[in-house]
C-alpha cells in the first residue's frame, strides 16, 4: 500500500512565523506564498511610480499655467497685453481667458480678476478688503502679485495664512487665488514624494492582503488535506486500538500477492479471543475495550516477525506473516498463543484469557484476500470446536464442513418454526429402591427429508447462531407442562431435568424464563432440575453467579452434567451449592475394564456425598455396571439398560408398566 508522504518545506520555512510553520509542516512549499506576494509588491511599486510620474507631469503643467498667470498679474493697471514682458507675450490669449474664468473666486477672495474690457484686453484689480494681512517678504507668491495703486498694499495674503482659512470655504471655486497658487506650488514640490509614498502604502497593503489571503488559502488547503488524511486514516485504521482494519489488510494482502512471484508463502492468522463476552458481561464494555486494546498491543509487540497486525471486528484480530520458513511460522504460532493467554489485570481482577487461531496460507488455500480470510475463519471455527486455546491449519475438508454447518443452521431455523423438534424423556432410576424418580428431557430432530439428525450436530449450530435461546425457552415450557400432565394422569410426582446452555447464562434471561414456565404450568419448583456444564460455572462471572442464585431462590434444583470431563473444582461446588453430580458416561462404561475410570467414578461419588449431593451415573447399559455402581454407593442411574430416550406417550406407557409389575427380575432392580 502506498502511504502519503508530504514534501519537505524547504529553507524558506525559517522565515515563516512559528505558528505557521507548525501548522504547515509537511505541506506544499511555503516559498510560493512569498514569491507571489513579492511579485505583487514589485508590480504595485512600479504602478505607484508610474502614477507618481504622471501626477508630476500634470502638476508641472498646472504650475506652468499659474506661473504664466502670475506674470500677467505683474502688469500694471494701465498696461495692456501687448505691453507685458516679452516672456509672457507668447501666452495664447485664449489660455489667459480660460485661466481668468477659472479663478474668478468671488467676494471671499483676496483678488478678484474681472475682464472689464475685452476689446482693450485690460486687467483691472479692485481694492483688497480691509484687514487683509500683508504677505511675508520671503513669500514667493506675494512677490508675484502686483500692488494696488490706490491702497499701496499687496492685494493678497500668504499661503501660510491661507491654509489656516482653508476650511472656511465651501467649494474649491471659493478659494483665494493666492491660496490656490500656494497649494499648487506645494503640491508640485511634494506631489511626487507623496504620490510614491501613498501608492507604496496602498501597494504595501495590497501586498499584505495578497500574502494574508494566500496564507489563508494555503491554511485552508492544508486543513482540507489534514481532514482528508484523517478520513483516510480512519478508513484504514481501527479507532479504538489504532490497528489497521480489514480494508487496510485487504490492500496489503493484495499488494503482496501482486508484487510476489506466485510461489512465496503468505500466512493469514484469524485470531478470536475465547469467551470474551464474559468479560463484557461481568466487568462492562469499558473493561472489555481496555482488554482488547492491551491484547492488540501484545500482538503488535510480535513485530517484525509478523508483517501486519489488524483488528477485524469485536474480539477478532488478523495477523499477516510474509514468510515461507515453516520453522519460523511455527514459532510465531506459539508466540501468538502465548501472548494471548497471559493474565489480564482489569478492574481489580486477574483474568485468564486465551485465543483460538485459524491459519490459511497463500497460494495453497486461496489466491486473494477474500478466499484466504474465509479459509482462516473456517479453521478458527474448527479450533473453537477442538476445545479453544489452540490453532488449526485450514484443510479443504473444512470447507465442506462449513457448508454443512450453514445448511444445518438454515434447516434448524425452519424446523423450529414448523415445530419439527421433539422432546424425548429418558428414565432416571433410584438404585436403592428401583423406582422411577424422574426423567431427563432430551431434544430430538427428525428431519422430514434427511431423517434423524444427531444432537451433537445441531446443538452446537443452535448455540453459535443464537437459536438455542428460543429453542430452550420452548423446551422449558414443554417439560414443565408434561410433568404436570403425568401427575394429572396419576403417575406421581416425577422430577424433570433439562440441559442449560452457556449461551442462556450469557445472553438470555433464564431466571425470568423459568419463573414464567413454573407459573404457567403449575409445576412445583423442586421438581424441575437444570443441568449445568462445568464450563459455565468455571467462568466465575457475577452474571452466572447471580443467575444461579436467582434459580435457587425459586426453589429449582441444580446439577452438574458430565462431571469430571471439564474444569472440576471443589471451589465452585461450594460456591454454587449444586444439588447433584452426574458422572459422565465415558467413565461409567469403562469402569469395569479401566482402573483409572473406576477410580474416577469412586472419587466423584465420594466427593458428591461429602458435599451432601446426590450422584447419578449416565450411560448404564448392562447389569454388571449397574451392580458396580450400586456397590460403590451411587444414588441414581440412567441408560439403555433401563430404556432409551422415549417420546412422551411411550414414556407414560413405560411408567404404567413399572407400576403394574413388581420388581421381580434383575432388570428392574
Amino acid at each position: 500500500m502506498t502511504e502519503y508522504t508530504a514534501p519537505a518545506g524547504g529553507a524558506l520555512t525559517a522565515f515563516l512565523p512559528a505558528s505557521i510553520t507548525d501548522d504547515t509542516k509537511g505541506a506544499a512549499p511555503e516559498f510560493r506564498v512569498w514569491l507571489w506576494g513579492g511579485l505583487a509588491l514589485a508590480i504595485a511599486l512600479l504602478l505607484g511610480a508610474l502614477l507618481g510620474w504622471l501626477h508630476q507631469q500634470a502638476q508641472r503643467q498646472a504650475i506652468s499655467d499659474v506661473g504664466n498667470l502670475s506674470r500677467i498679474l505683474e502688469a500694471r493697471l494701465s498696461n495692456t497685453f501687448h505691453d507685458i514682458p516679452y516672456d509672457v507675450q507668447n501666452v495664447p490669449l485664449e489660455k489667459v481667458r480660460e485661466v481668468l474664468r477659472d479663478v474668478d473666486v468671488g467676494a471671499h477672495g483676496v483678488i478678484t480678476l474681472r475682464r472689464t474690457d475685452v476689446a482693450q484686453n485690460l486687467l483691472r484689480m479692485p481694492p483688497a478688503p480691509l484687514g487683509t494681512p500683508a504677505p511675508s517678504a520671503a513669500d514667493p507668491i506675494g512677490r508675484m502679485l502686483t500692488e494696488n495703486a490706490k491702497e499701496g498694499t499687496l492685494i493678497t495674503f500668504s499661503p501660510v495664512d491661507g491654509v489656516k482659512r482653508l476650511y472656511s470655504f465651501r467649494r474649491i471655486d471659493e478659494l483665494p487665488l493666492a491660496l490656490v497658487i500656494g497649494l499648487a506650488a506645494e503640491d508640485y514640490l511634494l506631489g511626487w514624494k507623496y504620490t510614491v509614498i501613498a501608492s507604496s502604502i496602498v501597494c504595501g497593503g495590497l501586498y499584505l492582503l495578497v500574502v494574508s489571503l494566500t496564507l489563508r488559502l494555503q491554511a485552508n488547503r492544508l486543513r482540507r488535506q489534514q481532514i482528508l488524511d484523517e478520513l483516510r486514516d480512519s478508513a484504514f485504521h481501527d479507532e479504538m486500538t489504532g490497528l489497521p482494519n480489514r480494508r487496510y489488510l485487504l490492500e496489503r494482502v493484495n499488494q503482496a500477492i501482486n508484487e510476489g512471484d506466485g510461489v512465496s508463502r503468505l500466512s493469514l492468522f484469524y485470531i478470536d479471543v475465547d469467551n470474551f463476552k464474559t468479560i463484557n458481561d461481568s466487568l462492562g464494555h469499558v473493561a472489555g475495550d481496555t482488554a482488547l486494546t492491551r491484547l492488540a498491543q501484545r500482538l503488535l509487540a510480535l513485530r517484525p516477525t509478523v508483517d501486519t497486525v489488524a483488528r477485524l471486528s469485536g474480539d477478532e484480530f488478523l495477523v499477516l506473516v510474509n514468510d515461507d520458513d515453516f520453522s519460523r511460522i511455527a514459532q510465531i504460532i506459539k508466540d501468538v498463543l502465548y501472548v494471548m493467554q497471559q493474565p489480564l489485570e482489569l478492574a481489580g481482577y486477574t483474568l485468564s484469557v486465551s485465543a483460538s487461531v485459524g491459519i490459511a496460507a497463500y497460494p495453497a488455500h486461496g489466491h486473494d484476500f477474500g478466499s484466504l480470510l474465509k479459509a482462516a475463519d473456517t479453521a478458527m471455527a474448527q479450533a473453537k470446536r477442538n476445545g479453544r486455546n489452540t490453532w488449526v491449519l485450514y484443510e479443504a475438508a473444512m470447507g465442506a464442513r462449513e457448508l454443512r454447518f450453514l445448511h444445518v443452521q438454515s434447516e434448524l431455523r425452519l424446523a423450529f418454526e414448523q415445530r419439527e423438534l421433539q422432546v424425548h424423556y429418558q428414565p432416571q432410576i433410584d438404585l436403592g429402591t428401583g423406582a422411577v424418580i424422574g426423567a431427563e428431557a432430551l431434544l430430538r430432530w427428525n428431519h422430514p427429508g434427511q431423517g434423524p439428525i444427531a444432537p451433537g450436530e445441531f446443538i452446537p449450530v443452535a448455540e453459535s447462531s443464537g437459536l438455542i435461546i428460543p429453542i430452550s425457552r420452548w423446551l422449558l415450557h414443554q417439560v414443565c407442562h408434561q410433568a404436570v400432565a403425568w401427575q394429572a394422569a396419576g403417575l406421581g410426582e416425577l422430577s424433570v431435568a433439562m440441559n442449560c446452555s452457556a449461551v442462556q447464562f450469557r445472553q438470555g434471561n433464564l431466571v425470568q424464563d423459568v419463573r414464567r414456565a413454573l407459573y404457567e404450568s403449575g409445576l412445583k419448583p423442586h421438581l424441575l432440575e437444570l443441568e449445568l456444564t462445568e464450563s459455565i460455572l468455571i467462568e466465575h462471572s457475577e452474571r452466572v453467579l447471580d443467575t444461579v442464585r436467582g434459580l435457587k431462590a425459586l426453589g429449582v434444583r441444580m446439577s452438574i452434567d458430565d462431571f469430571g470431563t471439564g474444569y472440576s473444582s471443589m471451589a465452585y461446588l461450594k460456591r454454587f451449592a449444586v444439588d447433584k453430580l452426574k458422572i459422565d458416561q465415558s467413565f461409567v462404561r469403562g469402569m469395569l475394564s479401566n482402573a483409572q475410570d473406576a477410580a474416577i467414578v469412586q472419587a466423584v461419588i465420594t466427593l458428591g456425598h461429602s458435599f451432601d449431593m446426590k450422584v447419578i451415573a449416565e450411560g448404564v447399559e448392562d447389569f454388571s455396571v449397574l451392580d458396580a455402581l450400586r456397590v460403590r454407593g451411587c444414588d441414581e442411574a440412567q441408560g439403555y439398560y433401563y430404556a432409551k430416550a422415549l417420546e412422551a406417550h411411550a414414556f407414560e406407557t413405560f411408567l404404567q408398566e413399572r407400576i403394574e409389575f413388581a420388581f421381580t427380575t434383575e432388570r428392574w432392580v
